[in-house]
């Protein structure tokens, strides 16, 4: 399934239903080709479901899934399998951080190269550039991120296809000039693929609205943004 920004009724009612229960990340989540949300809210779980499971079978040109399918899904997704008696019983699988992060890097990877275009972001590159000066715009060049110290004093920097790093200052005496990380801030305006970096959005168009955010107002960007520590494969480091 692919989000576009012609379809503000769907995001604008996903993102009312999330605030009500305390979620403001904005953004649709979406699946490789499968839309992959979880609410506190059942009926807004069954309405995600009920439009995935209709998307799908007018996609697929067949009818909507059975109950046992859906289970057997479900099931897959939890890490499950069904024994030769009929009962499920639970995988357990060791976690590794830098397998995660490898694997988070060839997804987004992947997920770019299929759906988003080359012309988009050479146009959201040049619009991203207009809004930095000589130095950011070398260190964007050079690097894929440049940085932006907010007017709370917070370093940030900005990475394409990463989530953005806060760093605040520390001065003490005797010491050189140091900066503590903060967290990883993880911010797609419109959606983003999950198990990946990447949003719908050209990645330097993505940039764009957190330099935006930090810019206008600092203190909401906090608020909308998830908050990855560092430690975290999800922070991107």
């Amino acid at each position: 399934m692919f989000i576009t920004e012609q379809d503000t009724e769907l995001v604008e009612y996903l993102e009312t239903e999330f605030g009500k229960h305390g979620i403001f990340q904005h953004g649709l989540p979406l699946g490789i080709g499968l839309l992959d949300i979880t609410t506190n809210s059942e009926d807004l779980n069954a309405f995600i479901w009920s439009m995935q499971n209709a998307l799908k079978a007018a996609e697929m040109g067949r009818k909507t899934e059975t109950d046992e399918e859906i289970r057997t899904f479900l099931s897959d997704m939890q890490g499950l399998r069904k024994d030769e008696e009929g009962t499920y019983r639970s995988r357990i699988e060791p976690f590794s951080q830098s397998t995660q992060r490898a694997s988070m890097l060839a997804t987004t990877c992947m997920i770019r190269a299929k759906c988003n275009f080359v012309e988009t972001e050479n146009v959201a590159r040049e619009r991203l550039l207009k809004e930095l000066d000589d130095r950011q715009q070398k260190q964007y060049v050079l690097t894929d991120s440049f940085i932006e110290i907010g007017r709370s004093g917070v370093l940030y920097i900005l990475r394409r296809n990463r989530p953005t790093l806060a760093l605040r200052s520390v001065r003490e005496k005797g010491k050189e000039h140091e900066a503590d990380l903060l967290c990883a801030l993880c911010m797609h305006p419109l959606a983003y693929y999950t198990g990946s970096w990447a949003g719908v959005m050209p990645p330097s168009d993505e940039i764009l609205a957190h330099l935006f955010h930090i810019r206008s107002d600092e203190h909401r960007y906090w608020k909308v943004c998830n908050q990855h520590r560092a430690s975290s494969y999800l922070s991107g480091l």
